[in-house]
């Protein structure tokens, strides 16, 4: 969905409950998600696919970060990657190639 689709969906909801007062300030904090699922466990033959939990495929920079981060006893948990690819016709905000990253430090 991109976006001229999204703010029709959004004045289409606006008008169906009849908050149209409100327009403006929804449009303010009205934000695109989108959901992805895992259909079947990752295999690991491909590099760059998305994927969630285990281990990211990491390129040199972004080993560098994470050696960096284990030595300031900081060692993020890998959560999920993004293939752009993927999700390029779903969204108009990020680029349609690369990989998008998530880590998590945990509570200390």
């Amino acid at each position: 969905m991109g976006l001229d689709e999204f703010d029709k969906s959004i004045k289409q909801l606006i008008k169906y409950y009849k908050l149209t007062n409100f327009e403006e300030e929804i449009f303010k904090i009205s934000k695109i998600a989108i959901a992805i699922f895992a259909k079947e466990q990752d295999q690991f033959n491909e590099i760059g696919n998305t994927r969630f939990g285990s281990q990211p495929d990491i390129y040199p920079e972004l080993e560098k970060w994470l050696i960096k981060k284990e030595k300031k006893d900081q060692m993020p948990i890998f959560l999920c990657q993004i293939n752009l690819k993927d999700i390029s016709e779903y969204q108009s905000l990020l680029p349609k190639q690369g990989i998008l990253y998530f880590f998590d430090y945990g509570v200390k």
